[in-house]
Parts: structure tokens; sequence; C-alpha cells
């Protein structure tokens, strides 16, 4: 009697591992993965109104890991954000329970187009409420050669060389990050402001700057301080600028330049 139940549990163990080994070989199928992005993608489309695309998709189930490569966001025609490669690991009890668990995430080559994205009051940024701060924690996050464009009014903005390591863990968030060149144009002119470096560190309802710097340009600037949301808006901001005003003023208007220049 003990000998068959034995067997029994023996042959119940063998079909689970081999269910086990049959599921991890097709989630590794090309065809397999193919579908299941398409999957993601639409329901990523469905939820959010950002519509990806890539290249090309791996996934490994153990260990876990994913690989994406020419990653595109966008909203309608034109894509808000581009990203080179991106690669993700994991470990599955920890993705899998609350807070959700990214071991490492790393980012390469990203480039944000600031006018594609969403303007305020748009249907999309509606959608989008999810606290990660509270639900989501990274134990690593490396983004290394980063652009971003953007601009308002009639000034134009260029941030070259982005890198950024960060770490978010039991509702906190810390980072440190470096912008090789910072720029703005106005009417065809450019002036770069030099390049910056930040450390901070944010919560729900506090962001923390232990150091920010803009050096080596036009401009110069130091801050450090503390902002708090709740129970209103408050916090102690210190800061020192600086810069040549002959050059920022000649960058702003020709014209104001020759109020600079010794007679």
């Amino acid at each position: 009697m003990r000998r068959r139940l034995f067997r029994r549990l023996l042959a119940g163990l063998a079909a689970v591992l081999v269910t086990c080994a049959g599921v991890a070989v097709l989630v590794h199928l090309p065809a397999v993965q193919e579908r299941a992005w398409r999957r993601t993608a639409a329901a990523v489309e469905a939820s959010t109104g950002w519509r990806p695309a890539a290249e090309s998709v791996q996934l490994r189930a153990f260990p876990a890991r994913l690989v994406v490569r020419g990653l595109t966001l966008s909203v309608g025609d034109r894509p808000a954000l581009a990203v080179e490669r991106l690669e993700a690991r994991w470990s599955w009890p920890r993705l899998l329970r609350s807070p959700h668990r990214l071991e490492s995430l790393e980012i390469e080559g990203p480039a944000v187009d600031a006018a594609a994205l969403p303007s305020r009051g748009e249907p999309t940024e509606d959608r989008v409420g999810a606290d990660l701060l509270g639900s989501f924690e990274v134990g690593s996050l490396r983004i290394e050669r980063g652009r971003a464009v953007g601009g308002f009014a009639d000034l134009g903005l260029e941030l070259e060389g982005i890198t950024l390591e960060a770490g978010l863990s039991a509702g906190r968030a810390v980072l440190e990050g470096e912008i090789g060149k910072l720029a703005v144009s106005r009417d065809s002119r450019l002036l770069e402001l030099g390049s910056a470096r930040l450390r901070a560190g944010a919560r729900r309802d506090e962001v923390a700057i232990e150091s920010l710097a803009l050096t080596g340009g036009a401009a110069f600037a130091e801050a450090t301080g503390t902002v708090r949301t709740e129970p209103g808006p408050d916090g102690r901001l210190e800061l020192r600028l600086g810069g040549d005003l002959a050059a920022l003023a000649g960058w702003w208007d020709p014209n104001l330049a020759s109020g600079f220049q010794p007679e």
C-alpha cells in the first residue's frame, strides 16, 4: 500500500516536472514570445493610450530576464520615447507579490521628445494613476547615453549625455545623475549652459535635493533643499546663481549685448 502511494507521488511529481519543463520550452520559442509581446503591447495601449513597438523581444523564464531592442512608445503617430536597449531582471516570487520588485533595470540610449508627450488634460494622462513609490520596487536602475529635447514658448531645450543610477525601495527613491551637455536655443541662437550633476531622494510627499550643480558654460547654479507636498506645499531651497551676463544678454537679444561692451 505504501509502495503504491509512493509510486503515485513520484508519478505526480514527474508529471509536474515534465509540465514545467514543457512550459519553459514553449515560453522560449520565438513565435510564442512574439505573440505574447503583441498581446502585451495591445493591453498597454488599451489601458494607457501609449503604443509600444520593438525590433526584438527576448524573454528567459529562469533565471528571469527580459531584453528589448529598438523599443518605442508613441502617442499618436510621433514617438515620444525611443530606447536602443532595455534589460530587466527579476525573481518571480518578488515580482508577483506586493510590492512588485525588479532586481535590476538597464536602459541604454533613451531619447525623449517632449513635444510628442500628451498635453495636460488629455485622456491619456488621466488613465495613468499608479502609485509607483508604494507599489513597485527597483533594486538598481541605470540609464546610459540618454538624450532629451523639448521646449516651451519660443525656447528650445536640449540635454545630451544623460546618465542615471537610482533605486526604489520601501517607498523611497534615491538617484544620482549627470547631464553631459545642457543647451537652450532661441530664434536659432544656441546657448550652452554646461553640464549638470544631481543627487536627490524622494518619498511620496517629499523631495530632498542633496546637491544640484550646473557648471562649465555660460551659467552657474548650485542648489540644495527639501520640498514637501503634504499637508501643503512647504520646504526650503538654497540657491546660488551666476553667469556671463554679456553672453546671456547677447543670446536673448543681440541688441542687448552692446550694453555690455566697453566703449
